[in-house]
């Protein structure tokens, strides 16, 4: 049997590895959401535990298919998300062009500089 758990905080994942080996963790983890490398990450590696990424092009935004006078439909779950209103977007926007001219300058997307 393997054990894995998402969005798990770092107690959690040492609780739940005590009493089963936990296989891996899945975490939104993109240029937006950075959180899980201060605590979460080094406990991963230290426990010999897996990191499955959720959502690595930030819901989309970063990629450059989107920017701050897209509209999301009501049936869009990042309507309510608040990285996802036009002010935040507008103000995301920089970083957006950022990697929009700096995979130019290297041959590729914005989507692949943000993964990489």
């Amino acid at each position: 049997m393997h054990l894995g758990l998402s969005e798990a905080g770092a107690s959690t994942i040492a609780r739940a590895d005590a009493v089963q080996p936990v296989a891996a963790l899945q975490s939104e983890y993109s240029l937006w959401t950075r959180t899980i490398e201060a605590e979460i990450l080094p406990l991963l590696a230290r426990l010999d535990i897996g990191f499955v990424p959720f959502s690595p092009l930030g819901k989309d935004f970063p990629t450059g298919r989107m920017d701050a006078k897209t509209e999301l439909g009501p049936n869009d779950i990042r309507a309510v998300i608040p990285r996802f209103t036009p002010k935040a977007m507008a103000a995301n926007q920089a970083l957006v062009d950022l990697l929009r001219a700096f995979g130019i300058e290297r041959g590729g997307s914005p989507a692949q500089v943000a993964l990489a």
